[in-house]
């Protein structure tokens, strides 16, 4: 699970979204080292990039992202989060960005087919 805010959420799940489609999509990156955040307590670091469709989304965004997170693009940022099983959590990431990217092509061809 990621923790983040409702908003964030909302925007991952379409969630309150006029289209009802997610408005960013997380993509799963390097894994990096191992950190210990507490004694006895290690996770390791996991690159993500995160993708928005549009302008307004992006500026929402860059409010809600930690120090350290980079703009990447005009729609794109990166940034990283510590996980105690990088493996799993990636694999679920790449689901949910594929059935993401998945969701925007379809209204996109759906748009152009009109």
């Amino acid at each position: 699970m990621l923790a983040g805010s409702w908003q964030f959420h909302q925007f991952l799940d379409g969630l309150n979204m006029p289209s009802q489609l997610p408005v960013v999509a997380l993509q799963p990156g390097e894994i990096k080292e191992e950190v210990e955040v507490e004694p006895g307590n290690k996770r390791r670091k996991v690159m993500l990039r995160l993708k928005c469709r549009d302008e307004t989304v992006a500026q929402c965004v860059s409010s809600m992202l930690k120090p350290g997170s980079e703009k990447q693009g005009p729609l794109e940022f990166s940034t990283s989060v510590l996980v105690k099983n990088p493996e799993t959590f990636t694999e679920c990431v790449q689901w949910k960005f594929d059935d993401t990217m998945a969701k925007w092509r379809s209204e996109r061809d759906m748009l152009n087919a009109e």
